[in-house]
């Protein structure tokens, strides 16, 4: 019986900071931002007086003029955040009065962030303001109260609202007001712009033009280097029905994965997520698992990936082919449909020089 795949053996660096920033945790600088050092309530923040208003610098930006999106389909239990927000908004900070920290009933410190914003752009839903007009709102953030780094509650805890600041809201409620679809509880999530914005477009247009696997993969490949974890997750949500019961519908999402130009954090997301759903089922299914076999030999040998090699041959490799059970397929089964690839593959193996032990790779692909 083919066990659960592990968890990586080492740490990698991208992809735990990839799984960090899904949580909310987008930066270091971020989480000072709302875990104060302690303090008693009413001194202030970090020693200073109370905050005066402070107003974003004039920009260029011209928002978009529509108030709903072509994109819509809400699907509330999916792994993607994407999918599962009604709403998803690009919002750019004003005018930000940050009041004093104070002790929660619940623990810990909170405060208000008394906003002007503007909607910049819907990319998902339906609002009833109209972009480009100004949108007062108060938003709130929660501390530890003491220098401890946490992940705290509250869609902008993590986050650093300053004026001129932009961010990627993904909300779910009923609302259509944009005041309080941006706060608490509405408001699941918030990205800075620079870290979502383009995963966000690239679904909308999936969405948009009723792309099929192969177009929504091939759309993604035009941009590889910027895909992030939040369309990764969302590609694989969205066609992982189809890509696991043809092998045929699969092979797009592998060539993506492959792709030396593949960002960092999209093909992360993508190697966590395809590991765990082509091994977790009993019987896998074995077509996928043996393309996605090639995948990773193939990053194995792409340096651009070099980040990602250790966990491929120490943990992920072995998962896919399932290396500790005596039933493991040999190689001339797992490449029947791959002429050319097994010789690759051991190329890649034996040119590798990680910290990891790729011996029984090699001795595997020798058999």
């Amino acid at each position: 019986m083919r066990r659960p795949p592990p968890r990586p053996q080492r740490g990698l660096a991208l992809l735990t900071a990839l799984f960090l920033f899904a949580a909310g945790a987008c930066s270091s600088r971020d989480a000072r931002q709302s875990v104060p050092h302690e303090s008693a309530p009413g001194s202030g923040t970090a020693g200073k007086g109370p905050a005066a208003a402070t107003t974003a610098p004039q920009t260029s930006t011209t928002p978009a003029p529509s108030r709903e999106a072509p994109m819509k389909l809400v699907v509330s239990d999916s792994q993607s955040a994407l999918l599962r927000a009604t709403h998803v908004l690009v919002v750019r900070f004003d005018k930000v009065t940050t009041g004093e920290w104070a002790r929660s009933p619940a623990g810990g410190v909170t405060r208000s962030l008394e906003v002007e914003l503007t909607l910049e752009e819907v990319v998902k839903g339906q609002v009833q303001d109209a972009p480009g007009q100004p949108i007062t709102t108060t938003l709130t953030q929660h501390g530890t109260g003491t220098s401890r780094v946490a992940k705290m509650p509250g869609a902008w805890s993590m986050v650093e609202v300053t004026p001129g600041s932009r961010f990627v809201a993904l909300s779910v409620s009923s609302a259509q007001a944009v005041s309080e679809l941006v706060r608490d509880p509405a408001c699941q999530r918030a990205f800075p712009a620079e870290d979502a914005l383009a995963d966000a477009h690239l679904a909308q247009q999936v969405e948009a033009g009723a792309l099929d696997v192969t177009g929504a993969s091939a759309l993604a490949k035009k941009s590889a280097a910027t895909v992030g974890f939040l369309f990764a997750e969302y590609l694989w949500a969205r066609f992982a029905p189809v890509a696991l019961a043809d092998e045929k519908k699969f092979d797009p999402i592998a060539e993506l994965v492959e792709d030396p130009g593949l960002g960092a954090a999209g093909r992360g997301t993508f190697i966590a997520q395809l590991t765990t759903a082509l091994t977790s089922p009993e019987p896998p299914p074995q077509k996928q698992l043996d393309r996605y076999a090639v995948s990773l030999f193939r990053v194995l040998g792409t340096a651009a990936a070099q980040p990602f090699h250790d966990n491929i041959v120490g943990t992920y490799l072995p998962t896919v082919l399932d290396l500790a059970s005596h039933g493991a397929r040999k190689p001339d089964q797992v490449f029947e449909d791959y002429p050319g690839e097994k010789a690759k593959a051991l190329a890649a193996v034996s040119a590798y020089r990680g910290a990891e032990d790729a011996a029984p790779l090699a001795a595997w692909l020798r058999r």
